[in-house]
């Protein structure tokens, strides 16, 4: 099954992403998971490099922001709707699986992470073989695991996007609410087997996703990792926040390439008047991205405010902070990071 799908990332082609992550979403939604209360496999839940994989697409730039194509767009928001299932289908002992799938690396593994395999090493493993590693660049060199210092990193970035460019922010929020509900039933799983008295209670909860993110390499947050995880949560696209919190890929905040004269398609014809019409076919323009978002600049930015001196309502100090929905992940945040602080 999963050689088949190990041309996900190898090919990258937009109709394969989608219709791959379609076909683990249904291994999941039609209730063919062999997990029983009695004997809590798995099931079909794709191993820790396909989940990975998916989380980085979901705000992967190239089949994103950065195309004019909807087929492209579609394996984004696939290999989201996979994740949410993934998020409302699995119990807890599937939760060491997502905690590997969204770990960070090392950062010697980081360095030395290739951006390519060879085109033998490319091709689908065998039935049985290794489906641990993924070639391809959206897996390996442009994963967002691999371009970011840490989760607060992404963190930062996503809030900095609320306030400053919010075609990104489009994908970074979702991104961001799916890590949260994640991060919040892997919590509350490691907080239930804490209360078993046969278990070390702080060490289970240490285990959690969310305290390898507040610790990182370390063995406890000191200060200044504290500093920077309520920096992160706070981000609001200032100068600071935005040297500190920068975008993960390159050149990521701009738009699709604009088509060379020689690839755009003539126009239509006007029979009564003879002349040619100055717009392209009917499936062109549904593709084309809006040229300006309301309140954004024609890059698709918004202009952050220097400080607080415009602040004069609720209204005014919701939107400084990006919104509502910025808001209420920030909410969920503190309310989480308080949370694993008092436990442990």
């Amino acid at each position: 099954m999963y050689a088949t799908l190990y041309t996900l990332a190898t090919k990258a082609h937009p109709n394969v992403v989608a219709s791959g992550y379609d076909f683990l979403y249904n291994l999941l939604a039609t209730g063919t998971s062999i997990s029983t209360p009695a004997q809590p496999y798995i099931g079909f839940i794709a191993p820790p490099a396909y989940i990975a994989l998916a989380a980085s697409l979901v705000a992967y730039p190239k089949i994103t922001t950065r195309t004019r194509s909807r087929e492209a767009k579609k394996g984004s928001d696939a290999a989201l709707r996979y994740l949410q299932c993934i998020h409302t289908t699995i119990d807890g002992p599937a939760y060491p699986t997502i905690r590997k799938a969204f770990s960070f690396p090392e950062e010697s593994t980081r360095r030395r992470a290739p951006a390519h395999r060879s085109a033998a090493a490319s091709q689908s493993p065998e039935l049985g073989g290794d489906v641990e590693r993924i070639a391809g660049e959206a897996a390996n060199a442009e994963s967002l695991w691999a371009g970011a210092e840490d989760f607060w990193h992404l963190v930062g970035w996503t809030f900095n996007c609320s306030r400053l460019h919010r075609k990104r922010w489009a994908r970074w929020k979702p991104w961001l609410g799916m890590m949260l509900d994640f991060l919040e039933a892997d919590w509350d799983f490691c907080l239930k087997r804490s209360k078993n008295r046969e278990f070390d209670s702080e060490e289970i909860l240490q285990e959690s996703l969310l305290w390898h993110y507040i610790v990182g390499n370390a063995t406890s947050a000191n200060r200044g990792a504290r500093r920077r995880i309520v920096k992160a949560i706070l981000a609001t696209a200032s100068p600071e926040s935005l040297k500190e919190y920068p975008e993960i890929w390159e050149k990521e905040t701009e738009g699709p390439p604009r088509k060379k004269k020689d690839e755009q398609q003539l126009g239509k014809v006007d029979f009564e008047t003879g002349e040619m019409a100055d717009y392209d076919s009917d499936e062109d323009m549904q593709d084309a991205p809006d040229e300006l978002d309301d309140g954004n600049d024609s890059d698709g930015s918004s202009s952050a405010d220097p400080d607080d001196s415009s602040i004069r309502n609720l209204h005014d100090a919701t939107e400084r902070l990006g919104g509502t929905d910025a808001v209420d992940l920030r909410q969920r945040l503190i309310a989480l990071v308080r949370c694993a602080f008092r436990s442990t």
